[in-house]
């Protein structure tokens, strides 16, 4: 990666630490996470684009159809079980990153 040898340059010339390229490095990895909650898809309008996935024991979350992730058409079906991410906006809890199971 090109930043962690710009990084080991700025360290071998002591002008920061070592621990510090590291995190560096750490920091600027773009890799993508596995998304941490589960639900089952409740209803979703495959022609608005938007639904409402439901969390045991949590609040409902908001699903557009922008943030499922895979190939063709984008559409979730009632009662599917799926992986996502949640995100608080100023409208409330919203999927991102979804994932069918």
């Amino acid at each position: 990666m090109m930043v962690n040898n710009l990084g080991n340059a700025f360290a071998e010339a002591g002008l920061v630490d070592e621990d510090q390229v590291e995190e560096t490095t750490k920091d600027l990895s773009n890799e993508p996470t596995e998304p941490t909650n589960t639900g089952t898809v409740k209803w979703f309008d495959t022609e608005k684009g938007y639904g409402f996935i439901e969390q045991e024991d949590e609040d409902d979350v908001f699903v557009h159809f922008s943030s499922v992730i895979g190939e063709g058409f984008k559409d979730l079906t009632e009662g599917e079980e799926v992986k996502f991410d949640v995100a608080e906006t100023d409208k409330g809890l919203q999927a991102e990153n979804v994932i069918k199971l």
